[in-house]
């Protein structure tokens, strides 16, 4: 679950090369050598910076150590000695504690969290900054912070201003330092929580083959309607780059029967729910320099609900929200998402994926 929108740090300096000097030997290699410097102590820092400090999920102990005192949560904690009337672990007259494993501290001390419990606090506390507190959405937060690397955790609302998180899995003894120590889990105002460990597995489920044939089915969960699309954007035309359209410009793929002649990509699979042909991508205005991005159902009728997201289009596109026009090349959903080129890595020949669901 990240909401982090892809930063663009590298430079073309041979950009600002004119083709007046394309014979200018010496002025390209002052460009070049410049870019090399560019691409070392710019490019590099900020894709170094992006990962170890501003990433929560691959930040460095230094980037955390920013991030904690953003956060104003500390990554360590004390632990008092221990009472003078506790048997330490083998002591006491004749040993009588010898079989009751028991240890003591003799003096108070600092726990310094680990890198991985940082980021795990850290992320925490950011959610529960940013967050509306409902049950989706924290659910769907737990999920990507705790389903890959231990396994489900969900939240369950008691209905009477408390809510009961659920772990599937027992938490390792680093998790349960954390859960036990820091006040971080996500939850509205004023609501009180606890949580608890449940490795109960439902009667009939998975491994008991149905048991006795109850009437129980295993939940699956909702999969997209269609999978995720093959993008292979493409420039090498007879227009000898970026093709033009109307005046302007176009980057796209087509895919089944589509056919317009600016899209010179592929998309796979090419079709989708009964339609034949698909068309995606950007179409720049010469006059207005607004971007518009495109997309055509060979056969639509403007009535289609879809979402589509992917690389290179921000957030989600939904065609209820966009215009439905006639082409040159048939009808299509059109979005105005505001001036300039395609972005990365639309405006290059790349190999990438796209998502188009029924909404």
């Amino acid at each position: 679950m990240s909401r982090i929108e892809d930063f663009e740090s590298t430079v073309d300096l041979m950009q600002v090369l004119l083709w007046q000097y394309n014979d200018a030997v010496r002025l390209q290699k002052i460009i070049e050598l410049k870019q090399l410097w560019y691409d070392k102590y710019h490019t590099d820092f900020w894709i170094n910076w992006e990962r170890d400090v501003f990433d929560l999920r691959t930040a460095n102990d230094f980037g955390l150590s920013v991030w904690a005192i953003i956060l104003d949560v500390p990554l360590s904690f004390e632990v008092p000695a221990s009472s003078e009337t506790k048997v330490a672990w083998g002591f006491g007259s004749r040993r009588k504690n010898f079989n009751n494993g028991n240890f003591k501290r003799s003096e108070a001390g600092a726990v310094i969290l680990t890198t991985e419990q940082r980021r795990i606090v850290l992320r925490l506390r950011y959610f529960q900054l940013t967050t509306s507190g409902n049950v989706l959405e924290i659910n769907k937060f737990l999920l990507s912070l705790f389903g890959e690397d231990y396994g489900l955790v969900y939240v369950r609302d008691n209905l009477d201003m408390s809510c009961t998180y659920i772990f599937s899995f027992n938490p390792p003894s680093q998790l349960q330092l954390v859960l036990d120590q820091f006040d971080i889990l996500p939850r509205p105002t004023a609501v009180s929580f606890d949580y608890i460990v449940d490795l109960d597995l439902p009667f009939g489920f998975e491994n008991r083959a149905n048991y006795n044939n109850g009437n129980f089915a295993p939940y699956v969960p909702p999969q997209p309607t269609n999978p995720p699309f093959e993008v292979n954007t493409s420039f090498s035309n007879s227009y000898g780059g970026v093709p033009t359209i109307a005046g302007g410009t176009g980057w796209g793929v087509t895919g089944g029967s589509a056919t317009i002649s600016s899209f010179t990509g592929t998309v796979s699979p090419g079709t989708i729910d009964g339609f034949s042909g698909i068309g995606v991508g950007y179409v720049l205005d010469g006059g207005t320099s607004d971007l518009y991005f495109l997309l055509f159902l060979d056969g639509a009728d403007g009535s289609e609900n879809y979402n589509v997201s992917g690389d290179g289009i921000n957030g989600t596109l939904n065609t209820l929200d966009a215009s439905f026009e006639a082409t040159n090349y048939g009808n299509a959903f059109i979005w105005n998402v505001g001036t300039g080129s395609a972005p990365a890595p639309w405006n290059s020949e790349n190999t990438f994926g796209l998502t188009i669901v029924a909404a």
